[in-house]
């Protein structure tokens, strides 16, 4: 696969992925991440596996409703791992209190290139501005 299709694919995956989460369908969200992938969220301990981020996702996703807008500010790919470093806005409404409060995210994926070619997300880190 050329390089130009490797940044195309992992462009796809990030808006695909964010689409997911922001429409709280965790399970098409985690068909994008290796099974043995580490989120390692601001403030928080790293989050392994997809068992362990289905839980921890949960609560999340029961605190607040984010509206994701992602805006990739590089992608690198080199052999078989990739990185794309994203920016991400979320427009969270606390659940029952009708409140929005805007965030700006940090983001990097790690990404693997997968034996079929395609790329699975290994590594999540973000924080916040």
């Amino acid at each position: 696969m050329a390089v130009d299709q490797d940044v195309e694919a992992i462009d796809t995956i990030r808006v695909e992925a964010t689409e997911a989460f922001k429409n709280g369908d965790l399970e098409t969200f985690l068909t994008y991440f290796a099974d043995d992938a580490v989120w390692m969220p601001a403030d928080d301990p790293p989050v392994v596996g997809k068992d362990a981020f289905r839980e921890w996702g949960v609560q999340f996703a029961e605190a607040s409703r984010p509206v994701h807008f992602t805006i990739s500010e590089e992608i690198v790919v080199d052999g078989n791992l990739a990185f794309d470093r994203f920016t991400l806005t979320t427009a969270e409404e606390s659940a029952g209190a009708g409140e929005s409060q805007e965030s700006v995210l940090q983001g990097l994926w790690i990404l693997q290139r997968q034996g079929n070619d395609s790329w699975k997300i290994a590594r999540y880190i973000w924080n916040f501005n």
